[in-house]
């Protein structure tokens, strides 16, 4: 028989040593996430004295008043064709030169145009030229290239071998299933960044606002719970000023960090028909002074390649400590290497990185680091 307190047991006849025993032995069953603040004393002091520079990786076109943290959500947007996509990406191909492991998850394209940009990133150009391939002399200049071209490739592939997992999925996935597939990819292979590109292909309709507003507080919580990051690709409105992600309201409030990816419109379309001038025979010839029409073309294109091809911009970051919100930064687009940089081609710094060759030069050094040490320990330790 049981009692429901001290009173009614004593009322039973329950010995007082029984209920003494009982308050003795008895358990506290206050909630787990309940703490006292002396309980956390070396989180506080890690945070004030156990950080020498801030917690995060920083982008790979210096913005050091952002950092990559873990246990966060960033949704990234931008107009169709504004590049978000493709800085998305360049980002990760920075991580995944820094060690970490990285799973795109991009419900837009197939796999393999996937792939095919990622290696273009990775190894700071075109894997294969087929412009420069048809212009070749002969077969065996031909032959000779496309060695090349695949020995290229096959670097690629050692360098994101263990750092890149991809989403094989073309069109529709309903969110509820990606994040179970995200929770097992976590836990099996340790991966700590992934990119859902795009909201609308996460079986949403666009009017049905409380549903978005769901799933995007499930993705910020499933970011903390694992402690990775998520970066959520969504389409904006083209209304002046900022613009945020199209959709319901807790898409960007749930977000611990906004960053919207602008591009120059204009001077797109300016390049475009400059270069289709020239083409068209538009630049041929000389002009009345005897000069080729050539340097009017290259002239007028080093005017438009001093001029930035889009922005990077932060509207809001949630970390406690972070200063910056609305920050941004103009940068120019390398298309060989679809990478991204914060200087013009004007600039002898302008170009691509080259992630295969730094990757290797890094093994290179460490294995020598290693042999110096072993042959130290076999001079100094072993031998007698």
């Amino acid at each position: 028989m049981t009692h429901k307190d001290i009173n009614e047991c004593l009322q039973a006849g329950v010995p007082r040593e029984a209920v003494q025993a009982c308050l003795e032995s008895a358990q506290d069953f206050a909630p787990e996430k309940v703490g006292a603040a002396q309980d956390f004393h070396e989180q506080v002091w890690r945070e004030w004295f156990g950080k020498d520079e801030p917690e995060g990786f920083l982008l790979p076109f210096g913005f050091p008043d952002y950092r990559i943290r873990y246990g966060e959500l960033s949704v990234w947007a931008g107009v169709k064709k504004s590049g978000k996509t493709t800085m998305l990406d360049f980002v990760l191909v920075s991580l995944m030169a820094q060690g970490e492991r990285v799973f795109d998850a991009s419900l837009e394209t197939k796999v393999g145009k996937s792939l095919k940009k990622f290696s273009r990133q990775i190894g700071g150009g075109l894997i294969r030229d087929l412009k420069h391939e048809e212009k070749l002399p002969d077969a065996e200049e031909v032959a000779r290239y496309r060695a090349e071209s695949e020995g290229r490739l096959r670097a690629v592939e050692e360098f994101w071998t263990g750092k890149l997992w991809v989403y094989n999925h073309h069109g529709i996935c309903h969110w509820r299933e990606l994040a179970d597939d995200v929770r097992w990819v976590r836990r099996r292979y340790g991966v700590r960044h992934f990119k859902l590109d795009n909201f609308m292909r996460l079986g949403i309709a666009k009017d049905d606002y409380a549903q978005q507003a769901e799933a995007v507080t499930f993705l910020a919580n499933l970011a903390m719970e694992l402690d990775i990051h998520v970066y959520l690709v969504c389409h904006t409105g083209k209304a002046e000023g900022r613009r945020d992600a199209s959709g319901a309201f807790e898409i960007g409030a749930n977000a611990h960090n906004n960053i919207e990816v602008q591009r120059d419109l204009g001077k797109a379309d300016k390049v475009g028909e400059l270069w289709a001038k020239r083409r068209m025979g538009g630049f041929e010839g000389t002009d009345k002074e005897g000069k080729p029409n050539l340097l009017k073309f290259d002239e007028e294109l080093r005017k438009l390649n001093a001029i930035p091809d889009g922005k990077f911009v932060l509207h809001d970051q949630r970390e406690a400590e972070a200063e910056t919100q609305n920050g941004s930064k103009y940068l120019w687009f390398h298309w060989q290497s679809q990478q991204f940089t914060d200087v013009g081609p004007s600039n002898p710094l302008f170009g691509p990185r080259d992630f295969v060759a730094e990757w290797r030069a890094a093994v290179a050094a460490a294995e020598k680091e290693r042999r110096a040490e072993a042959d130290f320990y076999q001079r100094e330790v072993a031998e007698p």
